[in-house]
């Protein structure tokens, strides 16, 4: 019973550990793609932030991956040395929504906080590495020393398994991720998914503690 117990346990954290890594796919095919309409021609930043807030992939988007695919469209910079703000332009219409008590919010209050992203692990260390990044220079009055351990470890991560293409495309359009441009591109996104499976290597045996022992390991 308790080798069974524990068999159901790690096929429920392996089912879920899959369906994270999805999601996350998808995400960077979304922002990708939006990155794509908003850059195709030379457009001005009204044009092009009406053509990407029309698209089906800002939709998909999550507010947080949005942030992301707003800064590049808005061209945000890091605060000069004579000025304590971010250089970006007032927010459109189409990108503000209402807070409660009569405020507004934009695109750019989807951005998790640091404390926010050093709690969260369930994002990949592309996402919390780039969330990172933008906190620390856009608000610099918030970062402390102790958060570069953190920081270096996650770009260490990026530079050893790669990051997807995607953020390849975000660094070449803001000057907060150029770093990112230095990332090697990762070389397992979707081409396991296409391989046959094996399903003679799926068959445990619930009562055999081996099978049980290798299955959990994975």
């Amino acid at each position: 019973m308790v080798i069974f117990t524990l068999f159901a346990g790690g096929l429920k954290s392996h089912r879920l550990r899959v369906q994270t890594i999805r999601v996350i796919l998808l995400q960077e095919d979304h922002m990708a793609k939006c990155l794509e309409a908003a850059f195709k021609a030379n457009f001005p930043k009204p044009q092009r932030r009406r053509i990407v807030l029309k698209t089906a992939d800002w939709t998909m988007l999550e507010k947080k991956w949005r942030s992301l695919v707003y800064i590049a469209m808005e061209d945000i910079t890091p605060p000069s040395e004579d000025d304590d703000k971010p250089s970006f332009t007032r927010q459109p219409r189409g990108a503000r929504r209402r807070k409660r008590g009569g405020g507004t919010q934009s695109p750019m209050d989807w951005l998790p906080s640091i404390e926010e992203v050093l709690e969260d692990e369930s994002e990949s260390s592309a996402f919390r590495l780039a969330v990172l990044l933008i906190n620390k220079q856009l608000k610099k009055e918030d970062w402390k020393d102790e958060y570069k351990l953190v920081e270096d470890s996650l770009r260490e991560d990026c530079i050893e398994s790669g990051v997807d293409s995607a953020w390849l495309k975000l660094a070449d359009r803001t000057l907060l991720l150029s770093q990112f441009l230095s990332f090697p591109v990762s070389k397992k996104k979707r081409k396991k998914g296409a391989k046959k499976i094996n399903l003679d290597n799926a068959r445990i045996d619930v009562f055999d503690s081996v099978d049980c022992s290798k299955f959990l390991m994975k």
